[in-house]
This record gives structure tokens, C-alpha cells and sequence, in this order.
């Protein structure tokens, strides 16, 4: 046979536009994978933090412990997934995915959905306080007034107001609740001074504090002020939780407080996972409330060491059931509704 002229570069031709042509769209596809975000997050278990070494009360000695609480924590991702990585979450283990719309609301920000959590974390840490002892039977005597958790450094009051400061007056009007100081500074301008009587370590004294205007227009202090009613407490409670946030540290933070105040080891020798929001009764209780990232928390606690776990009971028992459910051989999953319950719970221990 007798091959035509060119015909074997004619093919080699064609073949080499198919190769092109496919790494193209190879290129293509992985770019695209990257570049186009899905509305959905990953979360993942964090690591946990030992919070009992983190308590520190003003004249208590710190005692040793053969066991640890353990704060648990969840991973979120910085950013939106790309395609590529909400494929990789599908199949990885212990991660799942929830839509951003659940984590950042449509009508706010990450930024202000951090800055919410950061005031969870500082008003959990007081919650946490008046029930540990509360639930122990020491006395914390309501305060009229609203309490202070914390105060912007940008705000015209830092360095006037600080925090377990009692705004007790606006302008010589009587204050005794968020809602009522909420009232007394509604329809003033801001940037202007306003005059507040406070109470500072048993002290009063008026100062003036320059407001500032929030971003859905309110007139603002620039301070964190604790919801509900206020206590004062018997010692001074002061809780490291390093860069964690969020409200889910409550029940936590009150279990390793009560530790450091009595002479017992309340993890009877055992690494204890805890997760569980906390909130105030009207007679001052610390009732447990529901969390999200169950499964999570409790991969993280099992790696970590944890022989139990304890999660809010709630109504239907659902929480109690997805870590039952998920649990190893050899934790023991304990429901409980308030501080003084998990405190119980504890003793109960072997």
C-alpha cells in the first residue's frame, strides 16, 4: 500500500486539538470549581478547651483535680464553600454541611453575627457565675439596676465606664431593667453627652458619657450590659475562654466554677464534655438550654479523652437521642435541665 502525502500529520494534527481542547476544559471545570461559591458552610468539631485551670475567684485557692470539664467546641468555615470543597465535606468524616442562611442570617453580617457571639460568651460567663452558686445555696442578692459586661474601646465611654459598672439613672430617670434603660435613651441624639448615675463597688457617682449612633439608627452607650435581673456575687468570677465564643459555654463555665468552690473533685477523676447554653429563672435557677452541633462536640469530646458527655434534656429528648445515638462504647450520655441536676449527676458518679 502506498500512504497518501500528509495524511500522518493530518492525524497527529487532529489529535493534538482533541488533547488541547480537553486539558481546556479540564482547566475550565477546575476553575469554575473554585471560583463558584454554594450557599453552604462546613462544620467540623474544634478542639476542646480544659476550663477548669481557667476560673479564677477572688479569695478562693485553687485546688488539683485528677479530671477536666471540657468546653467543646465547633469549626465553621471562614467562607462559603466552592464546589470543590462542598464536594470533599460530602464524603469526609465528622464534618457536615449547613446552609449560610442558618449561621449568618440574610439581614446581618458574619462580622455582626461574631460580634453577637462575643456578647453571648461574656453574658454566659455571668449566668454561669450566679448559678454555680446559686445552685450550691449561696446567697447572691438581686441588684436594681443594669449591669455592665463589658465596654467598646472605640465608644465615647471607655475609660468612663467599665465593666461591672450598675447604671442605676439616665439623666436622674430611675433605671432598673434593660427595657427601662433601653426607654430612657430612645429619641436622644446622638453624639450628644448624657448624664448616668452608676454604682461602683458599693459607690454611686454620676458621669457623662458621649453616645453614638448605631447602625439601625438607636442612640447608643457603647457598652455590653447583662440581660435580666442582676446579682451581685458573693466572689469575684473570672473566666479565660481564650478565642472562643458563642453562648454554648454556659453550663460548663458553672460546673467548673462549683468545682473550684467545693472541696470534692466534681469530675470524680473523669474528662467530663459539656455543652449547653444557660439561662437565669425568675428565682434565679440556671436552666439548660438546647445547642446545636451535637454530633460534633461529641467526636471532640471522644477524641480528647471524654468518658462523659453531658447535653441539655429537652422536651422531646432529641439532643439526649442524636448523642445516644452517636456515642462510643464506653461514654455515659447524661440529659440535664439545670445546673444543680448536672452537679447531682456528677456526684452520682462512680
Amino acid at each position: 500500500m502506498v500512504a497518501l502525502p500528509g495524511a500522518a500529520p493530518a492525524t497527529r494534527t487532529r489529535d493534538g486539538r482533541w488533547r488541547t481542547a480537553i486539558a481546556a476544559l479540564v482547566l475550565v471545570v477546575v476553575v469554575a470549581g473554585l471560583l463558584v461559591r454554594t450557599p453552604y458552610l462546613s462544620f467540623a468539631p474544634g478542639s476542646p478547651v480544659a476550663v477548669s485551670d481557667s476560673v479564677t475567684i477572688e479569695g478562693v485557692r485553687s485546688k488539683p483535680s485528677a479530671g477536666r470539664f471540657l468546653l467543646l467546641t465547633v469549626n465553621i468555615s471562614p467562607a462559603a464553600l466552592n464546589l470543590w470543597q462542598l464536594l470533599w465535606v460530602a464524603v469526609a468524616p465528622d464534618v457536615t454541611v449547613i446552609p449560610r442562611s442558618k449561621w449568618v442570617p440574610p439581614d446581618t453580617t458574619r462580622e455582626r453575627v461574631r460580634e453577637q457571639n462575643e456578647q453571648a460568651i461574656d453574658l454566659s460567663k455571668y449566668t454561669a457565675s450566679v448559678a454555680a452558686y446559686r445552685a450550691l445555696g449561696r446567697t447572691t442578692p438581686a441588684i436594681s439596676g443594669v449591669e455592665i459586661l463589658g465596654v467598646d474601646p472605640a465608644a465615647g465611654a471607655s475609660g468612663v465606664l467599665f465593666q461591672s459598672d450598675v447604671i442605676t439613672h439616665v439623666e436622674r430617670r430611675r433605671v432598673r431593667t434593660t427595657k427601662a434603660l433601653a426607654s430612657a435613651m430612645r429619641g436622644r441624639t446622638p453624639g450628644r453627652a448624657v448624664e448616668l448615675t452608676i454604682r461602683r463597688e458599693g459607690l454611686e457617682k454620676r458621669v457623662r458619657v458621649r453616645t453614638h449612633a448605631g447602625e439601625d439608627g438607636r442612640t447608643l452607650l457603647g457598652v455590653r450590659i447583662r440581660s435580666g435581673e442582676a446579682y451581685r456575687l458573693p466572689r469575684e468570677v473570672t473566666i479565660d475562654s481564650g478565642d472562643v465564643i458563642g453562648p454554648s459555654g454556659g453550663l460548663v463555665f458553672a460546673l467548673a466554677i462549683a468545682d473550684a468552690l467545693v472541696d470534692e473533685d466534681l469530675t470524680r477523676g473523669r474528662t467530663v464534655g459539656v455543652t449547653g447554653t444557660l439561662s437565669l429563672n425568675r428565682k434565679g435557677i440556671g436552666i439548660v438550654g438546647a445547642v446545636g452541633g451535637i454530633r460534633e462536640k461529641l467526636v471532640a469530646a471522644v477524641r480528647d479523652g471524654a468518658t462523659v458527655f453531658l447535653v441539655p434534656k429537652t422536651r422531646d429528648g432529641s439532643l439526649e437521642r442524636e448523642a445516644r445515638a452517636a456515642a462510643p462504647t464506653g461514654l455515659d450520655v447524661i440529659a440535664v435541665h439545670t445546673v444543680r441536676e448536672a452537679i447531682q449527676a456528677l456526684r452520682a458518679l462512680d
